[in-house]
């Protein structure tokens, strides 16, 4: 390329040449629709900070419970948990995916499509009819959230989004970074 006094070559190779990929032994392996994929994601990540020093807490966990996936993410503060029912499961052992690579993966599938996951100990892969996505895995266990989640006991609540809102600012002016909690005292 000539532009003014300037020459430039571009260097190429041909698509042949380059060697193929080889995608690494996986023996687990969930599938579920792209849209039930981003749902957990979007849900969890907002929980999950990439700049924790504790890397169990720089991911997603991705689990099996009773033939259904959870997606779990927790700062250290707060703990946020997705279920959805999968298409098929042929085994799958506990992994956590790194917050980038799950945000990844959402910004680049369709909503159509079906996401195939497969992993081993160091490796997950992600597949749709037109992207392939390979990632290392965090190399860590995940916080026990079981006792967390059993205790919860489900009911609810009708808040006008406005008035919480506004009671929440109230509570912003008499508090200060190190509490961080509220606490709700519902009677009825």
């Amino acid at each position: 390329i000539k532009c003014g006094k300037s020459n430039y070559k571009i260097s190429g190779a041909d698509p042949l040449e380059y060697p193929n990929m080889k995608f690494p032994e996986c023996n687990y392996e969930i599938t579920m629709s792209s849209k039930e994929y981003r749902d957990g994601i979007e849900v969890t990540e907002k929980f999950v900070n990439p700049k924790e020093t504790r890397e169990q807490m720089t991911g997603i966990s991705v689990t099996e419970r009773n033939r259904e996936i959870v997606f779990i993410g927790t700062d250290g503060n707060a703990l946020a948990k997705y279920t959805i029912n999968p298409k098929a499961i042929k085994d799958w052992k506990d992994v956590i995916i790194p917050k980038v690579t799950a945000s990844a993966i959402c910004d680049i599938m369709n909503d159509k499509d079906v996401v195939d996951i497969f992993h081993n100990e160091k490796t997950i892969i992600a597949q749709s009819s037109d992207m392939t996505i390979i990632s290392p895995l965090v190399d860590a266990i995940f916080p026990n959230t079981d006792p967390f989640f059993s205790t919860v006991q489900k009911c609810n609540i009708i808040l006008h989004t406005m008035e919480l809102k506004d009671a929440l600012e109230r509570i912003k002016l008499y508090t200060s970074e190190d509490s961080a909690m509220i606490t709700f005292n519902i009677a009825g």
